[in-house]
């Protein structure tokens, strides 16, 4: 009785670890492809903003449009977010770590998705690039670090 016991403890252990790995792995799999057009989306309204005419709101606006679920719904949140005073960065901030879990993002991404959207609207796109390029890099790392 106790070798069953055992037996049926081990196999109780090794399901939950299962199950716990594949959560976390499904947690992961989403994460680059959010970043990658979470990334996209900041990109084109930075540009949005340096070269049209239109205003912040009606750009954010046009993003959620555009974009696929889940980052989708970012948008949509910040569109409203704007439109009910508040600023942009304050609204993406609280946006994204409202919908973490949702987007498979860690605290390390969000911290370089908000250095990257404190740069929206500069008009000197070398600086612009430049933290593209360093938040991207900080993304890639992140990654590596966490597989």
């Amino acid at each position: 009785m106790i070798l069953f016991a055992k037996i049926l403890l081990a196999i109780l252990v090794e399901y939950a670890v299962v199950m716990l790995c594949r959560t976390k792995v499904k947690f992961y799999r989403n994460r680059p492809k959010t970043l990658q057009q979470i990334t996209y989306s900041l990109q084109n309204i930075s540009n949005e903003m340096v070269f049209s005419n239109e205003l912040l709101p009606s750009i954010v606006h046009k993003m959620a449009r555009e974009t696929i679920y889940p980052v989708k719904h970012l948008w949509q949140g910040v569109s409203k977010e704007i439109l009910l005073g508040n600023a942009f960065e304050q609204s993406f901030e609280r946006e994204l770590i409202n919908n973490q879990k949702l987007l498979s993002l860690s605290n390390e991404d969000i911290d370089c998705l908000r250095l990257l959207a404190s740069q929206l609207g500069q008009s000197n796109l070398d600086n612009q690039l430049k933290i593209l390029n360093i938040t991207q890099n900080k993304i890639v790392e992140n990654e590596k670090n966490q597989i």
